[in-house]
């Protein structure tokens, strides 16, 4: 079957994580979040040596979605968003790439996936899970096998998302942490879209959120 192996480069004027995810067998991946330095994460790709099968968006903020479109076709792959974004990857306005990018970017996405749906790339399964608060159609893609889960900018290390952007929602975010990823396995790693990796189990004893387990 392979291991999941995961790399990242950092990129736009945001310190975002842009993460490539590949089979060390098949040789066969997924990018997670290009936001800007397009070549960059090509060329990180190729020296990796895996193909790529699609991009991940976990959320449609510009930093995480202004080279999409460039490396998508760069690789003739597709794109894969969660639904409840469409309408912000298609506002430049509300997805804060005219303010704080420079220049308008919209982005359409191929596939829109559903809250718990269940996705196979580089020969790994994974789950979908809709977490509202940062934005409000924001995804973590939860690959149980591996132990493994990739949360955008809903989770960080010992932080959170912020919720102060168009579409945030403070409570949506802090019960979107508690209900859905507080109760994975403790050992699951987070790959998060900013700072460094973390786990579960880190984040139910030092993230702000463990506060409020049992009160909402």
């Amino acid at each position: 079957m392979g291991n999941l192996k995961i790399e990242w480069t950092v990129v736009s004027n945001c310190a975002t994580n842009c993460y490539m995810c590949y089979n060390d067998e098949t040789m066969k991946g997924f990018i997670v979040d290009p936001g800007y330095s397009g070549d960059r994460i090509i060329a990180k790709t190729d020296k990796l040596g895996f193909t790529p099968e699609a991009v991940i968006i976990t959320h449609a903020h510009y930093d995480h979605i202004a080279a999409a479109k460039y490396v998508a076709e760069h690789y003739n792959i597709p794109i894969w968003a969660g639904e409840l974004e469409d309408k912000l990857l298609h506002d430049p306005v509300d997805n804060l790439s005219i303010d704080f990018g420079g220049e308008a970017v919209t982005l359409d996405a191929d596939r829109l996936l559903k809250d718990g749906e269940e996705i196979t790339l580089a020969g790994f399964k994974g789950r979908v899970i809709h977490t509202p608060g940062h934005t409000p159609g924001g995804i973590c893609v939860y690959f149980e096998e591996q132990k493994v889960l990739i949360a955008g900018d809903t989770l960080f290390c010992e932080s959170v998302g912020r919720t102060d952007f168009p579409g945030g929602n403070t409570r949506q975010e802090v019960e979107s942490i508690i209900y859905k990823l507080f109760t994975l396995p403790d050992d699951t790693v987070v790959y998060p879209g900013h700072m460094g990796t973390t786990t579960i189990e880190h984040e139910k004893k030092y993230n702000p959120c463990a506060g409020f387990v049992g009160r909402v």
